[in-house]
């Protein structure tokens, strides 16, 4: 007979088993992994969810006196977590019912069969720490590119690209679009290029700590689920430092990766993905340059946008004046949005902007979906936006926040496919 007794601020109870929740699968495979399991001990609550894909472990003090492990509905478990009002929660087994005490509420669930719970993998070792708001941010900015199609992992996930002379670099794509995020702040934890662990699974399959050698001499990037990273970018901002922690298997291939923060730890499978080749999409000369300001951008596509309809494009055009210039010898001129044309409605507004021209003329017009183009303009972020960009609409443009001439590698840049204009 399954036992276990705890008291817990009921606040602390519904973050950890809110935060864990997050990660149930929407369709699981087997009734079990619909469940959240409890396990307290030496004066801590685990909160785990696990679906053979992502592991999540919440942990959190509790008056513990009781020892025990129990596996209840996970859905059910956070939406009562969520209602309990007092100061504190008293929770405990009784045979095949959990109950849950606050105040002058109580609630009661079934068990499920915990001996069925699979086993959750151990957490990878670290290999560096990371600033969480710093991560965080960048996976908000590379997720706008992913694709949602899941039949090619590799368009579906972040890519995670560890380096040994630039911090760790991010990157999505849905073959349209493609997003890149340096990971600044990056801390090594490897100390030993040649210290690397073997570790062994509950199946007795081995798997390898990822060391200096696995990590920078040829290793493959490692792909995760951008639905997965996502949420860490929204639940994991707040806790200060992120450890990150990679096994690779016995081929020294990325198998599991971690992050933890404060009292939270997500392990999570690593995708089978073809690394795609971008070194070709960032080495096309882009001749023309135009210098705008993000926010008025972003709300004049937006505005511009209203009118256009499904898979219509926004029309870019620009004009000089060169009698006019920032000082630095840009031209000072004006670029204009416009979509929908002929007796159908129209959009159109106009920006001022600082052009350039390697050819010695006025950059040619381009064309960009209007939903992408506005995705990249709010990863950039309030600032500065430079659109570089060439003649042939066969190269994709290039939108960041800093010249692209300077010698410093961008912190963020979004590379979009221009469309043909049929007009």
């Amino acid at each position: 007979m399954t036992s276990m007794k705890f008291v817990i601020d009921t606040a602390a109870f519904a973050n950890a088993v809110g935060w864990a929740s997050r990660f149930l699968p929407a369709r699981p495979p087997v009734p079990v992994l619909a469940g959240i399991r409890l396990r307290a001990d030496d004066g801590r609550l685990t909160v785990t969810t696990f679906d053979y894909e992502v592991c999540a472990h919440a942990e959190t003090d509790a008056d513990v006196g009781q020892d025990g492990t129990v596996l209840v509905s996970g859905r059910l478990l956070a939406e009562i977590a969520r209602r309990l009002t007092a100061g504190t929660c008293e929770v405990s087994c009784e045979g095949a019912t959990v109950w849950l005490r606050a105040g002058r509420a109580a609630f009661s669930l079934l068990t499920m069969p915990v001996e069925d719970y699979p086993s959750p993998p151990p957490e990878p070792p670290a290999i560096g720490q990371i600033d969480a708001a710093v991560l965080t941010h960048v996976i908000g900015q590379t997720v706008v590119a992913a694709s949602h199609d899941t039949t090619v992992p590799a368009l579906c996930s972040i890519r995670i690209d560890l380096r040994p002379d630039n911090p760790p670099a991010l990157s999505a794509t849905d073959r349209y679009r493609v997003a890149l995020g340096a990971v600044h702040g990056w801390q090594p934890a490897i100390a030993n290029p040649d210290d690397t662990a073997v570790h062994h699974a509950d199946d007795g399959s081995g798997s390898r700590t990822a060391s200096a050698t696995g990590l920078y001499a040829g290793a493959e990037p490692v792909f995760v689920y951008w639905s997965t990273m996502a949420e860490i970018a929204k639940t994991m901002t707040g806790d200060g430092h992120l450890t990150l922690g990679l096994t690779l298997n016995d081929d020294s291939k990325p198998q599991l990766l971690s992050i933890r923060g404060a009292g939270r730890t997500l392990i999570t499978r690593t995708l089978d993905g073809a690394a795609l080749d971008y070194a070709k999409l960032l080495d096309k000369p882009r001749p023309h340059r135009v210098r705008v300001d993000t926010t008025a951008f972003l709300n004049a596509v937006r505005n511009v946008a209203v009118v256009a309809e499904r898979n219509t494009p926004i029309h870019l055009t620009f004009t000089t004046t060169p009698q006019q210039d920032d000082g630095d010898g840009d031209p000072a001129g004006e670029m204009t949005l416009q979509a929908g044309y002929g007796d159908e409605a129209t959009g159109r507004d106009t920006l001022p902007a600082l052009i350039q021209s390697d050819t010695g003329g006025v950059p040619p017009g381009i064309a960009f979906n209007p939903d992408f183009l506005a995705a990249a303009l709010g990863a950039l972020g309030p600032g500065i936006t430079y659109l570089c960009f060439a003649d042939k609409p066969a190269v994709a443009a290039l939108l960041c926040g800093a010249a692209p001439d300077d010698a410093a590698e961008p912190a963020y840049r979004h590379y979009l496919m221009p469309i043909r204009a049929t007009c």
